[in-house]
């Protein structure tokens, strides 16, 4: 998946003619880095939405309309 995220920017960098600043391997390391903070951020996404339909069902519980 860093692949991805390397070819987008190679795209970048090809359309904009510019150089990269950094060595190869620091720019598939922040790829890595960047594929591992986003499915946490969706693995968070989808324990909240569990957390939270289970809040509503327990105050739903203990107040019932």
């Amino acid at each position: 998946m860093s692949n991805l995220v390397e070819t987008i920017r190679d795209i970048l960098r090809r359309a904009y003619g510019t150089k990269p600043t950094r060595s190869f391997w620091y720019y598939r390391l922040a790829s890595t880095g960047i594929i591992i903070a986003a499915v946490l951020v969706l693995v968070l996404g989808l324990v909240a939405q569990v957390a939270i339909g289970a809040i509503e069902e327990a105050i739903d519980a203990w107040m019932p309309s």
